[in-house]
């Protein structure tokens, strides 16, 4: 949405988690509603299809970029949102977890084939060199991308059309980009 992403995380059941981002002025004034008011806000702001959402609670907490500075120790490794928080906009944090994920089960299994003490610090820490770079591009990738569309200041708008134009005429670049940001 122009106010920022939204969502329904489904969880189990008929239940599921609602995400709504948006200005902290209008997160105050959605939390200060009560349950029916807040329910008739979403009926009003979600797809139809969903049904009818009955919230049960609500909270809200500020979004903030986070970066550990080391993702690992003896016996221990941060992966996805422990290690690094991103920006929702374009739904990026889930894809670096499961890469957090998957080069750490690469780096502990390729660890144990070798007899190498898979949860030692030297074998941990590939697992670090391997993922520290890439989260913090795809971090300050989407932080740039959110400030060139937040707002619509001329010279910043000039630009951010000029990148698009380009991006759209970049055939390859644009296909590996695309790539990247899917984790393929």
């Amino acid at each position: 949405t122009p106010d920022g992403p939204r969502a329904f995380l489904p969880l189990f059941d008929n239940w599921a988690s609602l995400v709504w981002y948006d200005s902290p002025a209008r997160i105050r004034q959605l939390q200060n509603m009560n349950m029916a008011q807040l329910q008739a806000e979403i009926a009003k702001h979600f797809p139809s299809r969903l049904g009818y959402v009955t919230p049960l609670a609500a909270g809200a907490f500020p979004l903030t970029r986070r970066h550990a500075l080391q993702y690992v120790q003896p016996g221990l490794a941060l992966v996805g949102d422990a290690a690094h928080t991103i920006h929702p906009l374009a739904g990026q944090g889930v894809n670096l977890g499961y890469r957090d994920v998957d080069a750490l089960i690469d780096v502990l299994v390729n660890a144990r084939s070798y007899g190498e003490a898979w949860a030692s610090y030297p074998v941990l820490k590939r697992y670090q060199m391997r993922r520290m770079a890439d989260n913090f591009i795809m971090q300050s990738g989407m932080d740039l991308f959110y400030a060139g569309f937040s707002n619509n200041l001329p010279p910043l708008r000039f630009v951010r059309n000029l990148g698009l134009m380009a991006a759209e005429r970049a055939g390859v670049l644009k296909r590996q980009a695309l790539k990247y940001a899917l984790g393929l």
